[in-house]
C-alpha cells in the first residue's frame, strides 16, 4: 500500500529539520556517549471522547516502527529521541447519538473504527537502574509531537435520517478535508528492560491536543474532541 502526504510548508519544514538533526547524530555515531538502534512493536489504542452523548471507545490494535538515538549524559541519564511510523485510533460500539443532532442508531448497534497513521517523534529524557542481575530498568517520559500521513474512519450500522434508514457502510479519509486534524502532540512515558543488545519496554502516550474536526463534520465523524491515547509494547536493538 502508497501513501500519499500533502502536508502545510510549516508542519513540513519541521519535520525535515527533525530529519536533519537526526542525520547529523548518524553522522556522529562513533560517539560513544551516541547509541543508535531501530524499534518496532505493538500498539493498544484508544480516544478520549468529549460531548458525544455515545458510549466510550474501545481498544484498536496496530504497530508502530522506527529508529532511536540515545544520547548517554552519564552513568544513569540518558535523552532519546528519534523517528517512527505509528498506527492510532479506535472503536467505538453502541446505540447512542452519534455525529449530527438528532441522528441515532436502532436496535442493531453501529460499529465506528478510526485509524490514524503517524510519523511520530519523541524526546524523553530516561533514568537507568542498575539490577542485581548486571541488567538495567530503564524509566523514561517526555513530550512527543506526530504528524498524520494517512488512515480511514468508517462506520457501519443503521443510521435514522428523519423517517428513512440507511445501512450503507460509510467511510472518510481519517486527516481529510472533512476529518480530523493531521498534526498532535502529547507526552508519554514507560519503563524498559535493557537486556544487552535489546531493551523490551512498555510505553503509555498520552495525547493532549484536540485533533477532532475544525467545522460541522458528516458521518461517520463525531461532533466531538478527539484525543489520542496509546499503549506500546516495543523491542529496541542496538546498531
Amino acid at each position: 500500500m502508497i501513501v500519499c502526504v500533502v502536508m502545510k510548508p510549516h508542519y513540513l519544514s519541521s519535520l525535515l529539520t527533525f530529519i536533519l538533526i537526526s542525520a547529523a547524530c548518524s553522522l556522529s555515531a562513533q560517539d560513544k556517549a551516541l547509541k543508535l538502534g531501530i524499534k518496532g512493536g505493538l500498539n493498544l489504542s484508544y480516544l478520549s471522547l468529549g460531548k458525544t452523548g455515545g458510549p466510550g471507545s474501545k481498544l484498536l490494535s496496530g504497530i508502530n516502527a522506527g529508529f532511536t538515538a540515545t544520547y548517554g549524559l552519564g552513568s544513569h541519564f540518558s535523552l532519546q529521541s528519534g523517528l517512527s511510523f505509528t498506527t492510532k485510533g479506535g472503536k467505538v460500539s453502541g446505540q447512542g447519538p452519534m455525529g449530527f443532532d438528532g441522528q441515532v442508531y436502532p436496535d442493531k448497534p453501529a460499529v465506528l473504527k478510526s485509524c490514524q497513521m503517524y510519523l511520530q517523534l519523541p524526546l524523553y529524557a530516561q533514568y537507568s537502574i542498575k539490577l542485581p542481575s548486571g541488567k538495567a530498568l530503564i524509566v523514561s517520559a517526555g513530550p512527543y509531537v506526530a504528524q498524520g500521513i494517512g488512515g480511514n474512519t468508517t462506520l457501519n450500522g443503521s443510521l435514522i435520517y428523519g423517517d428513512m434508514i440507511d445501512n450503507t457502510e460509510l467511510k472518510e479519509k481519517t486527516f481529510g478535508s472533512r476529518g480530523l486534524k493531521k498534526f498532535d502532540y502529547g507526552v508519554g512515558g514507560g519503563v524498559a528492560f535493557d537486556l544487552g543488545e535489546c531493551i523490551l519496554g512498555v510505553n503509555y502516550e498520552w495525547g493532549l491536543k484536540d485533533i477532532g474536526p475544525d467545522k460541522l463534520t458528516y458521518m461517520p465523524f463525531y461532533n466531538s474532541s478527539y484525543k489520542n491515547r496509546n499503549f506500546s509494547l516495543t523491542l529496541e536493538c542496538r546498531l
